[in-house]
């Protein structure tokens, strides 16, 4: 018997088209901080020889401070006295810092005329800056994903909802990321000043956008989907029941084989250098849109079809094959690039909105097992992941430049260079797709155990009554 929550559809379409256009906002300045490694590049001279300790340990720092905040933030999330809201409040608290630390991001604040010394308090201040925005950015973060479950307690609705909304993801991030190797493509490789300004003025522009997103989410979106209130739980037993959620387990373990097979922020260099426009870097993007909306369209429709683990492995295997035809071929002429791009993109968005709707799908699991809904942990815990494998991947940006050879600012560079700034992307990538796609051989929350799950969470509930019900 299909459970009592998939029999009706509870979210409006203007509160639905809020929900889209606030991911549009809201993944601008993740794009934005993705920008920072070849800030610290460019503008702040992390990469030269004398101070490249610097570009290799600074993300590691940083993400050792994430390991420390983001399961605190998920408890205290979980954890946190509520009515009939849970995450709103943090959409109001935590807009201003993290627009103020996204812009301090980019602030090259020279410090002193001594270049060592100058350079030791730039890293200081960068890292300061990165907890301001990661910190709060946590906090905001955990109760937006929240929100991938708790907007509607459909489970076909909110496969819809949510793969619509990784959508316009894409497409905010896009935008920045877009836009920016455009402009910067407008400045001479040497002009440190024109970088400079390039950098802080997007920073700001995005920062602004930021508290706009948050302004919708606190005033235009609902929460449907709300466990009742409960004496506080300790932070140990929370952990222990997170190893409980198998599909959780095996998501975070693919996610960070993704994580540490990254190739970092080299792509903007192989248009600079390889390609000789990064203008080329947006309009290949560009090619991807068509994709980003047919991934948007058919992938509720594959999920409702299919086990959403066949999806995902069908999607690697295409990946797969494209990128070993790509290695092979080449990108001269430069039109085997955008094809490349276009056909890549599909299976890419599907895996992207999958990602997202399988997360999802883990709180109920969770829920489900153990009789507690942490989507605060479930969240700030991906998020950690996220970001400590993702500091290793960072790193790789300084790793494969010394690699290669690679001359920050240089205007021409060597054969072998140009060569690494192809190839060892392509390598690293090949490598993500398939080792990723290992751990869904394992991933068993099918569609039958998602309706049993519905249904006995809503047999829960219902014998115990609560205010925050719907």
């Amino acid at each position: 018997m299909e459970p009592i929550a998939n029999e009706k559809q509870y979210v409006p379409k203007k509160e639905r088209a809020a929900f889209w256009v606030s991911a549009f906002l809201r993944d601008m300045s993740y794009a934005m901080s993705n920008q920072v490694m070849t800030f610290y590049i460019d503008v702040m001279g992390f990469a030269n020889e004398r101070f490249s300790w610097i570009l290799k340990f600074l993300p590691v720092v940083e993400r050792v401070y994430d390991g420390v905040n983001d399961p605190l933030v998920g408890a205290y999330y979980d954890r946190r006295k509520h009515g009939d809201t849970k995450a709103k409040p943090f959409f109001k608290w935590t807009a201003l810092p993290i627009a103020i630390g996204l812009f301090c991001l980019f602030v090259p604040i020279t410090f002193s005329r001594n270049e060592g010394v100058n350079m030791v308090l730039r890293a200081l201040f960068a890292f300061l800056a990165y907890a301001l925005y990661e910190g709060f950015q946590t906090a905001n973060a955990t109760a937006h994903m929240s929100l991938y479950n708790s907007i509607t307690p459909n489970t076909t609705e909110r496969g819809s909802i949510v793969s619509i909304a990784r959508m316009f993801a894409a497409g905010g991030n896009g935008l920045i990321s877009g836009l920016l190797p455009v402009l910067y493509g407008t400045i001479a490789p040497d002009d440190v000043g024109g970088k400079r300004t390039l950098y802080l003025g997007m920073a700001g522009g995005t920062a602004i956008c930021n508290l706009l997103y948050n302004y919708i989410m606190y005033s235009k979106v609902k929460e449907r989907t709300i466990a009742p209130v409960e004496e506080k739980v300790a932070l140990r037993p929370l952990l222990v029941s997170l190893l409980k959620n198998k599909p959780f387990i095996i998501i975070l373990i693919a996610n960070a084989i993704s994580g540490l097979l990254n190739a970092g922020s080299t792509g903007l260099y192989f248009y600079q250098y390889n390609i000789g426009n990064t203008s080329y870097q947006t309009l290949v993007g560009l090619m991807a849109i068509p994709c980003y909306l047919l991934a948007g369209a058919i992938t509720p429709k594959l999920i409702k079809a299919y086990e959403k683990r066949s999806v995902w492995l069908v999607c690697s295997a295409l990946q797969a094959i494209l990128n070993i035809a790509y290695i092979l071929i080449g990108y001269n002429p430069v039109i085997i690039l955008f094809i490349y791009s276009f056909l890549s993109s599909l299976p890419g968005s599907i895996k992207q909105m999958l990602y997202w709707n399988m997360v999802a799908d883990t709180v109920d699991y969770g829920e489900w097992t153990t009789g507690k809904r942490s989507d605060g942990m479930i969240y700030a815990i991906e998020g950690l992941s996220n970001k400590i494998i993702g500091a290793f991947g960072q790193m790789s940006t300084a790793l494969i430049i010394q690699y290669i050879g690679f001359v920050p600012n240089a205007k021409t560079q060597s054969q072998r260079t140009l060569d690494g700034l192809f190839r060892v992307p392509q390598y690293i990538g090949l490598s993500c797709v398939i080792l990723s796609a290992v751990p869904y051989f394992f991933y068993d929350f099918s569609r039958a155990k998602q309706t049993e799950a519905i249904a006995a969470i809503a047999a829960r509930r219902e014998s115990v009554p609560s205010e925050n019900e719907i």
